[in-house]
Formats: C-alpha cells, structure tokens, sequence
C-alpha cells in the first residue's frame, strides 16, 4: 500500500515531467519561436490548477499539519522553507502569467530551477523525515483526506503526455524514452 508520501512523489514525477515542457518553452520563447496559440494560458493553468492547488494543497492541508502534529516545528524548519518556496513559486506563475517575450522566458526559467530543487528537498529530506514521524494512524489520515483528487491526476498526465505534447508542437515526434532514475534524479523525456 502506498504511504501518502509516495503519491506525493508520484506527483513530483508528473511535475518534473511538466517542467521539462516548460523549460523546453522557455528555449523556443527566447529564440523567439512562440508556442502554439493558448499555449502559456494552458500551461499557466495546468501550473495552478495541477502542481499547486492539488498537490500543494495536499502538503499544505495535510501532510506538514500532520507533522506539526507530530512535533516537527511550524517556523524556522523544514516545513516553513517549503512554504516560502510554495509562495515563490505562485510569485512566479503570476509573473509569466503577465510577462511576455524574455521576462516570461526568465520567470519560467526561474520557476523550473525553483520547483526542481524545491521537489529534491522534499523527496531526499522532507518526505523520509514525514515517514519517519508519522505514525501509522496520522499517515492514514493523510492518505485518506488526500485520495479525492484522481481526476486531476489523470487530468495531469494527459497534459504532459507525450502525446498531447507532440500535437502542441514542444516534444519531438521521437522522444527519447525516459530513462531508469534514482528517487533523487529527475525524469527527463526532452
């Protein structure tokens, strides 16, 4: 059975696959290709409505109040850096959201390189400590509070497949496979 710590790392998964097209973005934006026509509004969405208000808010909502619980500190620990990077981050989707040209391409630059570490933080030091002081009743509460959000999972997945990706015009027709990765490396397809 899957700790809620795993599905969260599941979801790092597709988020990191998500970056890769944003980055990938980023690179035709400032050698002065646009992406398709919707593209920035659909990714912005996908950003909001995917990485932060489904699975930010399961670590908002569920996992770090659970470990305040179990005595891990609120301020000034490992907690309140994640949430400082949450908030950057939102900054960041903001400011591509009203950026054009080499502001956004920056902005998505910056947001990449923010998620990506931010996402290693968390699957090589935070999730490990949440595992290790959760009990086993606090992790299923996590897991069964944080369960009702498939729809946006699968929603996540067909956006950042490669077939979706490839009728948008951002991954080549032949993308490598993605290679065997420890929990720490991240899942490169581009």
């Amino acid at each position: 059975m899957k700790t809620p710590t795993d599905v969260l790392r599941d979801e790092h998964g597709l988020i990191l696959r998500g970056l890769d097209v944003l980055e990938t973005a980023a690179g035709r934006l400032e050698a002065g290709q646009e992406p398709p026509d919707g593209w920035w509004e659909d990714a912005l969405d996908w950003l909001r409505s995917f990485a932060d208000r489904t699975h930010h808010a399961k670590e908002e909502d569920l996992l770090f109040p659970a470990m305040i619980r179990a005595g891990l500190p609120s301020a000034g620990g490992p907690i309140d850096v994640m949430l400082e990077e949450h908030e950057r981050g939102r900054a960041l989707v903001r400011a591509m959201s009203v950026s054009t040209g080499a502001a956004r391409a920056a902005a998505a630059r910056e947001y990449v390189a923010l998620l990506r570490a931010h996402i290693d933080k968390e699957n090589e030091v935070l999730f490990p400590l949440a595992d290790a002081v959760l009990a086993d009743g606090a992790r299923g509460v996590v897991r069964l509070r944080g369960s009702g959000h498939r729809g946006s999972r699968r929603r996540a997945r067909r956006l950042t497949s490669r077939g979706s990706l490839v009728g948008r015009g951002l991954v080549p027709r032949r993308a490598p496979a993605p290679a065997m990765a420890s929990v720490a490396s991240r899942h490169r397809l581009l």
